[in-house]
């Protein structure tokens, strides 16, 4: 039968024949979670009552860490990381805490985490709210083949450096929580890496939204991504992820850029109100973007240069204030089965040595068509409807 322990230094530091302690002489008490976590059997639900604990946990047992009560539990440390979680630790639930790493003034950068998952370990971690002052360490870090935690409906805001870096062929699910405010990307995902992030808000970034590079790998799935400094997704490095019914908006400079031989594949996503182009591909990329919505952008819809690749298919591109699609420098495109329509500009600009495939495109109402130095045009249906 799993225990009930209670970290809850107040008790704790009674004698045992004091009233309060008589009321429940079964009950253990403990001034901190490490000891709790020493003391506790596998399975055993620990019980942490609010207050301030200024420690860092070496999470080891599959127990239940809970936070209780009406006023928050803050777990900190200036030191190590705040939550060092163990492969022990198998399904270890972690909830209802906020858990920060505040890096000390004489050593900012400082490379430790709010909590550390490597591999072979599977926590569950619910209702949290991190943040890290360290100018080098992430909130919440994954690493290592068979890492596999859950994080859900936890907030991950304002650290001076990344939000969630999975890293090395870690994988882990994602849902429901809001990322927000971080100095540098929201979530990074490299070096095989396979996450999925499902259902989460990642906004108000002073950099990207979503950074795969490196051979990062993952789905994003119905996440709103919006109101980043830079891109809301960003690709480079034969990372290759599938980001699929995401709402990618309002970005300061663009809404998905892919570079550096990044690919990806973007199925089903609305790409809109960027401040520059809704899709920017270069440098060798190859992406694949099939039955998008790409709209609204204070620019262009997507735009190719020095010599980017990849497939248009099925997308709807309309209302931008620039071409739909633009081909310059060398890039080479397959742009096939889509519709243009009702921008301010050109549907398909192609100029600079651009080059390109399209085929059953349609254009309507555009202001201009202009398919400039275009070698290769198969446009079975294309047609300017006034």
């Amino acid at each position: 039968m799993h225990g009930c322990l209670h970290v809850y230094p107040k008790m704790a530091s009674l004698p045992l024949s004091h009233p309060l302690r008589s009321e429940a002489p079964y009950s253990q008490y403990f001034s901190t979670i490490s000891e709790a976590v020493q003391s506790s059997s596998e399975g055993d639900r620990i019980v942490v009552h609010p207050g301030v604990y200024n420690e860092t946990v070496a999470l080891d047992k599959p127990v239940q860490l809970i936070g209780a009560g009406p006023e928050k539990v803050l777990l900190v440390n200036s030191s190590l990381t705040v939550v060092d979680v163990k492969p022990s630790a198998g399904d270890a639930t972690i909830a209802n805490m906020e858990i920060k790493f505040d890096a000390p003034e004489d050593n900012p950068s400082l490379r430790q985490y709010c909590i550390q998952v490597p591999g072979g370990a599977s926590p569950n971690v619910h209702n949290c709210h991190f943040t890290n002052t360290s100018f080098c360490g992430a909130c919440v870090y994954i690493h290592g083949s068979g890492a596999r935690p859950r994080v859900t409906h936890c907030t991950i805001a304002n650290a001076n450096n990344v939000g969630v870096f999975v890293d090395d062929h870690a994988h882990g699910y994602f849902e429901h929580n809001n990322i927000h405010g971080n100095k540098l990307a929201g979530v990074w995902i490299k070096n095989y890496a396979s996450p999925v992030f499902r259902e989460n808000e990642v906004h108000h970034g002073k950099d990207v939204g979503f950074f795969v590079f490196q051979d990062g790998q993952g789905v994003l799935e119905s996440n709103d991504i919006h109101s980043n400094r830079i891109a809301g997704i960003e690709i480079k490095n034969d990372a290759n992820p599938i980001i699929y019914r995401c709402s990618i908006h309002h970005g300061s400079t663009g809404g998905v850029y892919v570079h550096d031989r990044g690919r990806g594949q973007f199925i089903e996503n609305k790409i809109f109100a960027n401040t520059y182009a809704g899709v920017w591909i270069t440098s060798e990329s190859n992406p694949t973007l099939r039955d998008n919505e790409i709209f609204g952008g204070l620019q262009g819809g997507v735009y190719f240069f020095g010599g980017g690749r990849g497939v248009l298919e099925n997308n709807n591109i309309h209302s931008n204030t620039l071409a739909g699609v633009q081909i310059r420098t060398g890039s080479d495109p397959i742009i096939r089965n889509n519709e243009i329509h009702h921008g301010l500009h050109g549907g398909i600009y192609v100029h600079d040595s651009g080059r390109g495939l399209v085929e059953v495109t349609r254009f309507i109402r555009m202001r201009w068509l202009e398919f400039g130095s275009l070698l290769e045009s198969a446009c079975s249906e294309a047609e300017q409807d006034s």
